[in-house]
This record gives C-alpha cells, structure tokens and sequence, in this order.
C-alpha cells in the first residue's frame, strides 16, 4: 500500500496551485485565504487566537495577516482588554471578495468529488475529519512529551 501522505500531499500541492492560480488577480495566495475563511467564520480575533485556529506559529500568523493587511482585506486594531494584543477584522474589500472565494472554493470541491456519490462524500468528510484528529493528537502528545523532556 501507497503511503496516504502521498496522496494527500499531492491534493494539498495541486489545491495551493488551484488558489494561486484563482486568486493571483487579488494578489491573494493560499496561505492568505487559510486567514480569510477563519475570518468570515468569526470576525475581530487576535492573531493568537488565528495561530491556534490554522495550528501555524505565530510568526507565520503575523505575515500573512500583514500581507493580508497590505493588500487591503484585513485591519488590526489594539485590544482594549489587552493593549499586547491586535484584533483582525475584515474590511469592506475581504467582505465583497467573499462570494468569489466561496464560488471558487465550491469548483474546486466539486473537481475533487467528481464521481463520487452523496455517500461517499459524507463518508470522505467524515475519514479526514478523524485522520485530522488523530494527527492533531499525536503531534500535541510529543509537542508535551518534548516539553516535559526539556525540563527534566
């Protein structure tokens, strides 16, 4: 049996081409729409809270969310029950943008199940969702370990 990474490396690569192509009028790439989707779910967050939500570092975070804000889609404001903090809200840009991104976003699951039937769909979402979190458990489980090792 072919390793499943392989297979999921190759939808990943060729998905990040799908959006770069999609969204290259905007000078939107895929790590930028990543922020936009979580932001059109809840509006006004820390960048923290964003970095938790994707489960990229906070580095990361902060670069595309200033690109984001360069090109207009997003604003940072201070928190005022934290002054360290920023909160990202979505401009009126990101906001008129929504409807291409979920068009195109809509195409490109459409591409992905071609062939497939309802059933299948459903079982697909439901086979990723527990690889999602067994990955998520796994690395959070050495994340600990590491840490717990580091200080002994």
């Amino acid at each position: 049996m072919e390793p499943i990474s392989k297979w999921i490396s190759t939808l990943h690569r060729y998905g990040n081409i799908y959006k770069e192509r999609s969204f290259q009028a905007w000078g939107l790439g895929s790590g930028q729409l990543l922020y936009l989707f979580h932001l059109y779910k809840q509006d006004g967050v820390t960048q923290e809270s964003l970095s938790q939500q994707v489960c990229i570092d906070k580095a990361t975070t902060a670069r595309a969310i200033g690109k984001l804000e360069q090109l207009g889609f997003v604003s940072r404001h201070q928190c005022r029950k934290d002054r360290r903090q920023n909160l990202v809200y979505l401009t009126d840009k990101a906001h008129e943008l929504k409807p291409v991104i979920i068009e195109k976003m809509t195409l490109w699951n459409e591409v992905l199940t071609s062939g497939l039937s309802e059933e299948e769909k459903l079982l697909l979402v439901k086979l990723l969702d527990k690889m999602s979190s067994n990955a998520t458990h796994h690395i959070k489980g050495e994340e600990r370990q590491h840490h717990e090792t580091d200080q002994a």
